[in-house]
């Protein structure tokens, strides 16, 4: 029964990971290549349990925490539970080419989420968690025998979120069907300035600011099949999927003209173009991954999934972006060596590790750009409780340095907290 000690406890934690977020940068990332599409998804994190593991979520199945990429997996939530999943990314990231080198920290709430169950056969979740990530400052320089030396300065920052209410149906005794809805929210702010430091007298600068402002509603879907088998096996298949999605979007859109900066003040001359407010989609192209667990319950668990998304389909304001069709491959698992041990708290720990390999759909200069990642993790039962503290690292690579290109090689490191109580077990009083 949920009692005021456990609400105490729930309303601590998630302030603290309030603070420690606002204690960050409002800019979740730091990479040139969230400069294209949508921004660099965040696919991966939605759970810092499932991303200890290397993303795998297709067939992933639990009790104890939540699982918002397959919906079809709220199936499996106890019947008498209430979770509470809450946690904290932050990234060290060195991004280096053929001539330079520099760091960047960023930290930011990787997830809010709810689960609970309505019926023995319906169960349901919801929460908060970024969809994309937008956060960049390059600088190119260029040289004309007229015009001289022109500095180019792409800046951008924000990116979209997302909040969801999902529900699983068990259609059988092995098959569950679910569905999350989505509302995407958020802002791209994308700059572009161009200086003409040696020719300040015949050309002035020039700004471009443009601001697109996201707010829709969409849905994904998730098919989950759990086969028991011999010794206490379970062998688990997945399946998630989404349809093309046009997401209605505003944009807000200005040039001008200007002197000074890089340094100095700025000097505001006119105003070229204007656009207070136009209207258009991003469309968002099908999504389609599939999965397969083998389990035992309580004890260990190894999987892999293959995901695949069309994004040489994606436009924004009716415009394509260069991009390419993307697929990702992941594997992971995790070991307890004793859940029920009464001697020994480390053998009570969860231990977890995985890897993923994406490609991201970005080519420049024919150059495919890739990411990789290898993740390990934990958790820390809290005493008397089902409850956990999840530690997750991930150390990792985008990019490369062929034909003048940038390579990011980045150390995340996660942690929140899961909260497990029984909430709807009617007392007895003798």
């Amino acid at each position: 029964m949920f009692n005021h000690k456990t609400g105490r406890r729930a309303i601590l934690v998630f302030s603290f990971l309030l603070l420690t977020v606002l204690g960050f940068s409002q800019v979740r990332i730091s990479s040139p290549y969230s400069r294209y599409g949508v921004g660099l998804l965040r696919r991966g994190d939605y759970n810092i349990v499932l991303s200890s593991m290397g993303g795998i979520s297709n067939a992933i199945q639990s009790p104890y925490y939540i699982n918002f990429a397959n919906p079809a997996s709220y199936s499996g939530f106890d019947s008498t539970s209430f979770i509470f999943d809450a946690g904290v990314d932050t990234e060290l990231t060195t991004m280096k080419s053929n001539d330079v080198s520099q760091q960047s920290m960023y930290g930011s709430l990787a997830h809010l989420l709810f689960g609970f169950p309505i019926t023995r056969w319906c169960k349901m979740s919801m929460g908060v968690l970024p969809f994309s990530d937008v956060g960049y400052n390059i600088i190119q320089e260029n040289h004309s025998e007229n015009i001289g030396r022109t500095l180019t300065q792409y800046e951008g920052t924000g990116g979209i979120n997302q909040a969801y209410l999902g529900s699983s149906f068990s259609v059988t005794k092995h098959l569950s069907l679910g569905f999350n809805l989505i509302y995407y929210f958020g802002t791209m702010n994308r700059f572009r300035k161009v200086y003409f430091p040696d020719s300040l007298s015949t050309y002035v600068n020039s700004n471009l600011e443009n601001r697109i402002k996201v707010s829709d509603l969409s849905v994904n879907f998730g098919a989950q099949y759990k086969v028991p088998l011999k010794n206490d096996l379970s062998l688990i298949a997945g399946l998630t999927f989404a349809l093309e999605n046009k997401m209605h979007a505003r944009r807000e859109y200005i040039a001008n003209t200007f002197q000074g900066g890089l340094g100095a003040d700025e000097f505001f001359l006119d105003t070229v173009a204007y656009v207070p407010e136009e209207k258009g989609t991003i469309l968002i192209p099908a999504f389609i991954g599939a999965g397969l667990v083998l389990e035992k319950q309580d004890h260990w668990l190894i999987g892999a999934d293959f995901d695949f998304q069309n994004w040489e389909k994606f436009r924004i304001f009716d415009y394509p972006d260069s991009l390419e069709n993307s697929f990702e491959i992941r594997v992971g698992g995790q070991y307890i060596p004793n859940k029920k041990s009464l001697n020994s708290y480390w053998r009570r720990m969860t231990f977890r590790a995985g890897a993923r390999y994406t490609q991201l759909p970005l080519v420049f200069r024919k150059q495919q750009i890739n990411e990789f990642g290898i993740s390990f993790g934990f958790s820390l039962p809290l005493r008397r409780s089902k409850s956990t503290f999840n530690f997750g690292f991930e150390f990792g690579s985008r990019g490369t340095t062929a034909e003048d290109l940038v390579q990011e090689n980045f150390i995340k490191f996660n942690f929140g907290i899961t909260l497990y109580e029984r909430w709807f077990i009617r007392k007895r009083y003798k």
